[in-house]
């Protein structure tokens, strides 16, 4: 009995203790959480870090009330080659029906990666995009992990 009153005084002392001297208050923020507002960071799914939002994504969290407004679309993307050197070119693509300067959420529904891309025009009429809704270049393909010519996608987007 004794020695069962003596283990949790012991604990007590030593727990009371470590909490005195570890606060959570005292411990190192990571600079990339000062900066940026909570609102516009987010979860990366691939390293589980924090990460602030793209302003592709921010624009389309504008556009589509944070996607309550939504349109959800599945079909193929198709990809072109892009030969510029512009660092930012990369980042546009054609689609059936959008508006020019809409910010698409586009989803590859094999491995669910995501990227945003903003509309340039309409989807041309050309072989490479037959049966395709979207149009993306292979910067796009690449953040998107697809490995053939086309993939099978989910878009997300306001339609006006």
């Amino acid at each position: 009995m004794k020695s069962i009153i003596f283990l949790s005084v012991l604990m007590a002392f030593f727990c009371s203790r470590t909490t005195a001297q570890i606060k959570v208050s005292d411990a190192p923020v990571p600079k990339y959480l000062l900066s940026a507002p909570q609102d516009t960071q987010q979860i990366r799914a691939d390293t589980g870090s924090v990460a602030p939002k793209s302003a592709l994504e921010l624009e389309w969290d504008a556009q589509t009330d944070t996607g309550r407004s939504a349109v959800l679309e599945k079909g193929t993307a198709g990809f072109f080659p892009i030969h510029t050197p512009t660092a930012g070119a990369g980042i546009y693509a054609f689609h059936l029906s959008a508006a020019k300067g809409t910010i698409i959420r586009v989803r590859n529904m094999n491995n669910d990666s995501v990227v945003f891309v903003k509309v340039l025009g309409p989807l041309p009429e050309a072989k490479r995009y037959a049966g395709c809704v979207i149009g993306l270049s292979n910067k796009m393909k690449a953040a998107l992990g697809a490995r053939d010519s086309k993939a099978f996608c989910e878009l997300s987007y306001i339609s006006y």
